[in-house]
């Protein structure tokens, strides 16, 4: 998907923010554990593609950002990626509750895209761990819904019908 749309440097920012966000936890899932032997979209790719495509950024910081705010420690996130690294840093300190008022639009979408892939993907975590975890999300769903309807239409509606799947 990158690669139809981007080219030379861009590229290169989103291969390094890749590697690195693989190497410090970008690919493990927030609520599950994947089958080795299963073959998937990794965490990192599904929300930079959700970002890009439904959130319609295409500010190649903003993709990026996305890729490294996978990264379960702020502290891992490398300062030396400038902007990138505090926008993942941004993302990464966002509550449901503040996703409306951020001034920042694209913090906003990263944070709404990576609660959409997890509500999306809750259905594969034990039932233990979804008994535990989905009143939250889905509390928490209609408010970040809002909170990006004007940043990132789609993304709103996308998490919209999520939740309408989710209470049936």
């Amino acid at each position: 998907m990158l690669r139809r749309n981007f080219d030379g440097s861009d590229l290169d920012l989103f291969e390094s923010s890749f590697e690195i966000a693989v190497a410090r936890g970008g690919l493990d899932e927030l609520d599950f554990e994947r089958d080795p032997e299963t073959s998937y979209n990794p965490r990192v790719a599904r929300i930079a593609q959700i970002v890009f495509e439904d959130g319609e950024q295409s500010q190649p910081e903003s993709i990026a950002a996305a890729m490294l705010a996978t990264i379960a420690d702020d502290q891992a996130i490398p300062e030396s990626l400038g902007a990138t690294a505090i926008l993942a840093v941004e993302v990464r300190s966002l509550k449901p509750s503040e996703v409306e008022a951020s001034e920042n639009c694209a913090a906003a979408v990263i944070f709404s895209a990576a609660w959409l892939d997890r509500l999306r993907h809750i259905h594969l975590a034990s039932a233990a761990r979804q008994n535990l975890i989905l009143p939250d999300l889905l509390e928490s769903t209609p408010q970040i819904a809002a909170g990006v309807k004007t940043k990132a239409p789609r993304i709103a509606q996308l998490l919209e019908a999520c939740l309408q799947r989710k209470l049936r």
